[in-house]
């Protein structure tokens, strides 16, 4: 209440919504009120919404767990990710259980969710906007790097980054694992002398047993590889399939926006793109557009001077998309 208080007097100048004002507060919790009033000093000066302010706060918290000797993973290209709107309801729900009157009710946040499917369609995207929509920081976990040159090493790294998750999740934390499929490769062998088994036994028992307001987001492409026993630990399985027409339209639409800003097409030629990209993953998609930008560009170096380059805008048609594609 007093963290609320206090950034409702800070951003009562700044036009917000109910949702984003609720997950700036979220974004505030853990931090002293000493470092959040240096802070708000600060960002309140280069801020002019709420979504500017959720990310000077998010990137401070970052900061700190990075003097931690914590990595991270890169931001995301784009703001969102076309297509996914039932995922990101999801997320949605589940953002709203980090609220403290939840557990006036028993609700608890989640404990993992799955995100499964093919190669390239936005699942990896997904769960960094996932951490970005509930004002949370997201941890990336390296489970080869867990791996240490023994078996106690091994055990020891991973207990103590759990502990650590464990510390700083009590606000709100996501931990992220790419490829989670990959991890337990070695999870029915003994080739290793047991130690993949021992580690996968350890992040079940934790994933069971603790309190800390931790969401697992793992991305998977062959679901089957993983144990029985650790999908029953996850409270969500999302299948994110290649994306169909009006999911591809978004999908352009966000991709364009970054390197043509203003262009459209007409219906016709909208159609015909998008009959022609229908296997594409949101990655082809994005790499389909970024390699049509950088021909555009070098036909203008061809014609244009130095000076004139970075003023004029990259021009090109639906037949430029084609014969990329």
């Amino acid at each position: 209440i007093t963290i609320q208080n206090f950034v409702n007097n800070c951003c009562d100048r700044i036009p917000n919504s109910i949702h984003k004002f609720e997950t700036l507060v979220r974004t505030c919790l853990g931090l002293p009120m000493g470092e959040l009033e240096m802070l708000f000093s600060h960002l309140l000066g280069l801020s002019h919404s709420l979504e500017e302010l959720i990310d000077g706060v998010l990137a401070y918290k970052k900061n700190k767990l990075k003097n931690q000797g914590i990595e991270f993973i890169s931001e995301p290209d784009v703001p969102q990710a076309g297509g996914l709107d039932l995922l990101e309801n999801i997320l949605e729900r589940a953002a709203v259980l980090l609220k403290p009157e939840a557990k006036q009710h028993n609700l608890s946040f989640p404990k993992g969710m799955i995100l499964w499917g093919p190669p390239g369609t936005g699942k990896s995207l997904s769960a960094k906007l996932a951490a970005k929509k509930m004002g949370v920081p997201m941890v990336a976990a390296d489970w080869a790097g867990l791996r240490g040159t023994t078996a106690y090493e091994s055990r020891k790294n991973l207990r103590e980054f759990l502990q650590f998750c464990d510390a700083n999740g009590e606000h709100g934390l996501v931990l992220y694992f790419d490829d989670f499929d990959k991890g337990f490769a070695g999870f029915d062998s003994d080739n290793d002398g047991g130690v993949s088994r021992q580690l996968a036994g350890k992040l079940l028992t934790w994933m069971q047993e603790r309190t800390s307001q931790v969401l697992v987001m793992a991305t998977v492409n062959r679901l089957e590889f993983l144990p029985p026993e650790l999908v029953r630990r996850f409270d969500e399985i999302i299948f994110v399939d290649l994306p169909h027409a009006g999911a591809r339209y978004e999908i352009f639409k966000l991709h364009l926006a970054k390197y043509f800003p203003g262009l459209d097409f007409s219906e016709k030629d909208w159609w015909r793109l998008l009959r022609e990209t229908k296997l594409l993953t949101p990655a082809e998609i994005a790499l389909m557009v970024r390699k049509t930008a950088e021909n555009a560009f070098y036909w203008n170096t061809q014609e244009l001077s130095s000076d004139e380059l970075g003023e004029k805008p990259l021009s090109v048609t639906v037949r430029d998309f084609l014969e990329v594609r």
